[in-house]
Order: structure tokens, then sequence, then C-alpha cells
């Protein structure tokens, strides 16, 4: 089944021998409904949800939902030190991106003053009471994040019926098990080769992982003055990243770690990106924007080289 959710396509598959038709129909509804739930109560482009009104306190008891979210961004910021910060939501509106990408309003910079800019370490999070307290103008936007946690809790979900499916929300996958349709003991998921259409930079073959891909190729635009504008923000200068990178592509066995880790490469561009990488344990991509491409050695047992052993059970 597919579906537009998010701004982008939602495509889930299911393989079962024995549970009946109704209920995978029910299983995958189940499916695309927690998709548009959390669409809907975490989206910053919709008025009056749960992170609008975060957004607008300074202390907020939030739901157990929101508490988790939130303390993967405490976690990942850490971990990241501070380049993943999803305090970025003024940055990012005054960049241009005020509404959702294709919009009516997108890539019109909003007129705010800048004030002081925020970290996430700004922002105290009660684990006893789940109450959140911060600046009154410090926002957050969990664009950075949001992908990849809600395709964790369906494949989560899912994975308390069956052992072979497919989640992707837009280059945020998680697939478990093997392919049965194609009867082999992997899915092969295709790389897009942003420099040739309808081509492949490398394929990928994998089982019980995540894979996440982020890039600058795609919500990208101009300003007035002609400088390239994007949704990955440096947190230290509130500005769209500028680096080497077109997309990073990065396996973990969490697709939230892998949302990310993605990003996060993108953002400190090639040469930072690699010892991170390497630091961090990430098997990685990178398609860079002179039209190379480089594989650290974690990804390389991932990539199919060209022969047929990967069709053997």
């Amino acid at each position: 089944m597919r579906g537009e959710i998010m701004r982008t396509d939602v495509f889930v598959q299911l393989f079962s021998e024995t549970r009946d038709a109704v209920s995978m129909e029910k299983d995958l509804d189940r499916a695309f409904g927690m998709f548009r739930d959390f669409e809907f109560r975490f989206s910053r482009f919709r008025e009056g949800n749960e992170l609008a009104a975060l957004n607008r306190a300074s202390v907020c008891t939030v739901s157990d939902e929101l508490y988790e979210i939130l303390s993967l961004c405490r976690k990942y910021h850490g971990e990241t030190e501070g380049v993943f910060d999803p305090t970025i939501l003024p940055a990012l509106e005054r960049e241009g991106y005020r509404s959702s990408f294709g919009t009516e309003g997108f890539g019109i910079p909003s007129e705010e003053r800048v004030g002081r800019q925020y970290a996430f370490s700004d922002i105290r999070i009660d684990d006893a009471t789940r109450s959140v307290s911060k600046p009154i103008d410090c926002r957050i936007d969990l664009g950075g994040i949001g992908k990849g946690y809600i395709v964790g809790r369906v494949a989560r979900m899912l994975a308390e019926h069956y052992r072979d499916f497919v989640v992707d929300a837009g280059g945020d996958m998680y697939v478990a098990g093997r392919n049965r349709d194609a009867h082999v003991p992997y899915f092969v998921i295709g790389i897009e080769n942003v420099f040739q259409e309808d081509s492949n930079a490398g394929l990928l073959l994998l089982s019980d992982q995540a894979v996440a891909t982020s890039g600058v190729n795609r919500r990208r635009w101009r300003d007035a003055d002609g400088q390239e504008k994007s949704h990955l923000i440096r947190a230290e200068k509130g500005a769209s990243v500028s680096g080497d990178i077109l997309t990073a592509t990065v396996l973990d066995p969490y697709a939230v770690r892998a949302d990310v880790m993605a990003k996060t490469l993108c953002i400190l561009g090639s040469e930072k990106g690699r010892c991170f990488a390497r630091q961090h344990r990430l098997p990685a991509l990178f398609l860079l924007k002179d039209g190379t491409m480089e594989v650290n050695e974690l990804m390389k047992p991932y990539l199919w080289k060209d022969d047929t052993s990967f069709l053997e059970s």
C-alpha cells in the first residue's frame, strides 16, 4: 500500500504464510494510521497540535510519545556534539522554510529579527514528571528525526506478527527478514544516483536493518539574492549547510538513528563526516557535489558486488 503522508511517499509491504488476509489488511491500515497520527500531532505545519503547544509554552507536560521523541533528541544532540539540534526552527523560517515544501509561501523568508540562538541543551526534560521547560522563544522542529522515529515505531508494531516486511517513508526505511517475492534472503535496496536519472549509485543487500538517505538534492531553493538554501541547517551558524556532500546514506539497526546520522554527515561535510562515521561505526556512502562517490569500509560488505551470489538462499 502506498500513500502520501508527511509530503513523502509511504510504502509498507508485508509477507506471511500464516496470517489471514483480513488481519493483514488491518495491520496495513494500522501502520498507515500511525504515520497519519504522527503527522497530525507532531508536524510543525499543523496549528493546534501537540508540537505547536510545546513551542508556544515555557513549561509543558508532554505525552508519552513526545517525551520519548524529545529524550531521543537529547541523546542524539549529545552523541553528535550538537550537530543534530531540533531547536533550529527559527533559522529554518528565516531561510525560507516557513511552509511545507512546494506549497504557497515556501521559500519566502520570515522577517523575524534574529534574537538569541538557542540549542537543545537549553531545554530541560523532567524524566519523573515528563514536563519540559524551555525559553519561551525557543522553538522545535522534529523534521530531523521524525521520519526515522515513526518508521521504527511502525516496524516494531509489525514485528509482533511478521518476520518479513518493509517500511519505507521517503528514503527512511526498515527491512525485516527476506524478500519472499524475489526469493532472496535479503531486500535489494537501490541508492538513487542523483547525477543520472533512472539509475542506481549502488545496490544494498539488507536484512533486519535500517537505511536512511539525507541530502540537499531535493528540498532546496534559492533566496532573492540567488543563494542556495536547504532544509539542512548548521545549528551553530543558524544557516543552511553549504558543504560538499550532496547525499549521505547510513545503515543502522535503528531507523531513528540512521535518520539522524545521515543528516549529521551531510551537515558535517565529507572530511569531518568521514571521521565521524568511522568513530561512531556508521556504514556510510557519500555522493559528493563534484560527481564522485565514496563508500567507507563499514558499508562495503552491504554493497552488491557484480556477481549473483546474493541470489543464493
